[in-house]
């Protein structure tokens, strides 16, 4: 729980919108919570992985499913795939991915070659390269991608 707060707090300081990053931060933590309790068994068919939600404040709070399935089932093998391909798509139709937060060139590569490889896959014409969002489509976008140019 600590961390769950602690974090979209500290990353809240340096986003432009705050009350935002903050609400996304809760939630996609709880969300990384929930397939933590629901899918990261071990091997053995005792082995669960009790969750300490007030940790290290407390122990009281300890979430625990007895239905928890192992961490290599086949539910996370297949929203793990989806989750690729999702970011794959993504990375086509906007013109950038998850590897322009370490590098603006590596990310511009990542994304050509995922486009030859769409092209490839969709059997579209050359000519017809997909544009990255212009600023009224990314805002109508689900999700989207955030450059960070510089450091405050």
């Amino acid at each position: 729980m600590f961390a769950a707060v602690a974090i979209p707090l500290v990353l809240s300081i340096f986003a432009t919108n705050r009350l935002r990053m903050l609400i996304v931060g809760l939630v996609a933590m709880h969300l990384h919570l929930l397939g933590d309790v629901v899918g990261s068994r071990g091997p053995g068919a005792d082995d669960f992985w009790p969750l300490p939600y007030l940790a290290p404040f407390s122990e009281h709070g300890t979430i625990q499913w007895h239905g928890q399935w192992p961490l290599n089932a086949w539910p996370n093998i297949v929203f793990t795939v989806l989750l690729i391909f999702y970011v794959l798509f993504r990375s086509v139709r906007s013109g950038y991915s998850p590897v322009g937060v370490f590098s603006t060139g590596a990310d511009r590569a990542f994304v050509r070659a995922v486009r030859n490889r769409w092209r490839a896959f969709t059997r579209e014409t050359p000519g017809r390269e997909a544009q990255p969002l212009r600023a009224a489509d990314a805002r109508r976008s689900h999700f989207q991608f955030v450059k960070v140019s510089s450091w405050p």
